[in-house]
């Protein structure tokens, strides 16, 4: 199930319906912090997505890829690149009921 990540107000919120307007297909470079016992290290873990047309919202694949990406840039606009390759989302349609 996708997930948007509103970079104004840093909420994340489950999207069933793929939303209207013009979307960019997006690589974003993370890491992901990963506590050993005693030890806390950052660990590399690539994202992907579509951005829309303003900046201002990131849809992911996953909730975790989306907390990922807020968490390590706390709150800044993150850094990536346009993806040559569509993003893997899915989304869930309803047939309409007559």
């Amino acid at each position: 199930m996708p997930y948007l990540l509103d970079l104004d107000s840093r909420t994340i919120t489950q999207v069933l319906y793929q939303p209207g307007g013009q979307w960019e297909s997006i690589n974003i470079s993370c890491e992901r912090l990963v506590n050993h016992s005693h030890d806390i290290e950052w660990e590399y873990c690539p994202a992907w997505g579509i951005i829309n047309r303003d900046r201002t919202q990131i849809i992911f694949p996953s909730h975790g890829m989306a907390y990922d990406v807020d968490y390590f840039y706390q709150g800044a606009h993150p850094n990536y690149t346009p993806s040559t390759s569509p993003a893997n989302i899915g989304f869930k349609f309803r047939s309409a009921s007559l």
